[in-house]
């Protein structure tokens, strides 16, 4: 064998220890991008059950407290006799409804989520399209909507009534 043979079996081994090392490196690159998206799906579903759990506890306060009651209540049909801290309290549960729907939104604009994610999503949609429909529940939103998501903006004004 002659050192030409040896350089072209070299110059083969080579060519082969790099396929197989271009192969390795697709099979690592598309494992990481599953990691990744499995881990983007843990994050979302993790916010979903923090709003979840803050609807719940702003319904658990509603059934307690009967001062909270009347409170939303008094919010949606007297707005104009509510006290400066009294507003200030109704207005802070309505930014935890929009931001709780906020985020319902957001996970499905973006596909996250399973079919269960979905019937939650449809029904929260529908809870907000009658909860817009409230004349003080629509000026608080035209007051506050710059803290929110450009897209969650669009789509809620979207569905306020037409004046």
């Amino acid at each position: 064998m002659n050192w030409d043979a040896i350089g072209a079996i070299a110059e083969l081994l080579a060519a082969v220890g790099f396929i197989v090392s271009l192969i390795y490196l697709a099979k690592q690159i598309s494992m990481t991008n599953e990691n990744v998206a499995h881990n983007t799906t843990a994050l979302f579903n993790q916010g979903e059950h923090a709003s979840l759990n803050g609807v719940v506890a702003m319904n658990l306060s509603i059934v307690e407290s009967r001062s909270v009651a009347k409170l939303m209540l008094q919010g949606y049909s007297d707005h104009g006799s509510l006290d400066a801290v009294d507003r200030y309290r109704f207005g802070r549960l309505l930014f935890t409804q929009f931001e709780s729907h906020q985020t319902f939104f957001l996970q499905n604009s973006r596909n996250v989520g399973g079919t269960d994610q979905w019937a939650t999503w449809e029904y929260y949609a529908r809870v907000f399209d009658d909860l817009l429909k409230v004349p003080s529940v629509a000026k608080w939103w035209v007051a506050s909507r710059s803290n929110f998501d450009s897209g969650f903006i669009a789509y809620i004004d979207n569905k306020l009534p037409a004046k």
